[in-house]
């Protein structure tokens, strides 16, 4: 049976990162005042939150913060909702969800979040590669073997202790509720930075409350240390102000759904250990922003999505530069993308290798035409392409009668 410790939490949500598309999520069968809502466990979260949009589809009542108190950097404080039945596995809770706004550009399928305290009480196994959790009875006699490290007891995230050789503590943040990157404190990304200084990069755009609108460079780490915990083939990036805020002092990295694809994990939230396996599994090739550009508006209020272009990439190739206005893609036309519904297909600039993308942009008042190719920028350097991944790339781009 889980034990849930719901209540009237803080008003602060500390962690949470919302993507349009390709979303790895832990989901949870749950009802609102017995109305169905899209809600995901997010380990990253403090608290229990609600979209401002979910909320005023279920007629929920919103009272703002109370006025003079400002949050502190990398959290934001929205309001929270009156007093309502959340139903979570057959159990029903009253309680009262906190609101956050987000804007039209992280449009998502998540409505919600139910944070780490509502279940830390609990053992649970975790499986990323399927999206799931399951609530254990006792220790699993597999995790003797794992990796064992201390849970923070003060924090409503979910945050691992690495011990130092020093007898000091570093930090690791297990976030459910982000998907792809491994995010590294500043000090473990410029040292990545500076050891492997001709590595590709691409980049990727993405909304947390806190931090806002994020545009970071992504590498490709075939093999990385995160403290005694080893890392495989997974993408990184640098940690933004919400993730180091939560991490506090110390704060080494945290490790997304991807990551966990490829670690079994155990939390005894009872017990206060985490239980992470040693060996790295095989995992899906992660999905990726394949043409090192990214277009977002420069403010919540402009409607231009401004391009920021990674150099050496497809983008750049076919003469996209730092500033220019995104006016169509493919055949989507971006002018007014803040009308439009959220595509439910994956990004045009996730499609694969060899993919032609036409793209229309304005520079200085003057639109002009381009077409990029898309390429795995990521690709380790010594990945050779499959035969069959050059004969559907040749076949992309001659397009030869059938």
């Amino acid at each position: 049976m889980l034990r849930s410790s719901l209540c009237m939490l803080l008003l602060i949500v500390s962690a949470t990162s919302v993507y349009a598309a390709n979303e790895n999520r832990i989901w949870l069968d749950a009802k609102i005042n017995n109305q169905p809502v899209r809600l995901i466990f997010d380990t990253g979260c403090n608290t229990v939150v609600l979209f401002r949009s979910t909320a005023e589809r279920l007629r929920l009542q919103i009272t703002p913060p109370p006025p003079g108190i400002k949050p502190i950097p990398g959290t934001v404080l929205d309001g929270y909702t009156n007093s309502c039945e959340l139903k979570l596995w057959n159990q029903t809770i009253k309680t009262r969800f906190n609101i956050v706004n987000m804007p039209k550009i992280a449009d998502s399928e998540v409505e919600g979040l139910i944070g780490w305290p509502v279940l830390r009480s609990n053992i649970i196994e975790f499986n990323a590669k399927k999206g799931r959790m399951q609530p254990l009875s006792r220790l699993p006699a597999k995790v003797k073997s794992w990796q064992k490290f201390p849970i923070r007891s003060n924090s409503g995230c979910l945050v691992l202790e690495i011990p130092r050789a020093d007898g000091g503590t570093d930090k690791v943040i297990i976030d459910t509720g982000s998907s792809e990157e491994v995010s590294l404190s500043s000090k473990l990304w410029r040292q990545w930075r500076e050891e492997h200084p001709n590595d590709p990069i691409t980049l990727t755009a993405y909304y947390m409350p806190g931090s806002g609108t994020v545009i970071a460079p992504v590498m490709w780490a075939t093999r990385i240390h995160v403290g005694p915990i080893e890392l495989r083939n997974v993408m990184i990036k640098e940690a933004n102000i919400t993730e180091t805020a939560i991490g506090g002092s110390n704060f080494l990295a945290s490790l997304p759904m991807e990551a966990l694809e490829r670690k079994g994990l155990v939390v005894d939230g009872k017990g206060g250990y985490a239980f992470l396996s040693p060996q790295n599994s095989s995992a899906d090739l992660p999905v990726y922003n394949r043409l090192g550009a990214v277009f977002a508006p420069s403010s919540p209020d402009t409607d231009d999505l401004i391009a920021h272009v990674a150099k050496n990439s497809p983008a750049e190739r076919a003469g996209i530069r730092d500033g220019d206005i995104l006016l169509k893609m493919g055949s989507r036309d971006m002018s007014d993308w803040r009308d439009q519904p959220t595509p439910k297909t994956p990004p045009l600039t996730e499609q694969p290798e060899g993919t032609k993308l036409v793209l229309i942009l304005k520079r200085e008042d003057v639109s002009y035409e381009t077409t990029a190719v898309l390429e795995d920028i990521l690709r380790p350097k010594d990945e050779k392409p499959e035969l069959w991944q050059k004969a559907l790339r040749w076949v992309r781009e001659h397009k030869p009668p059938l």
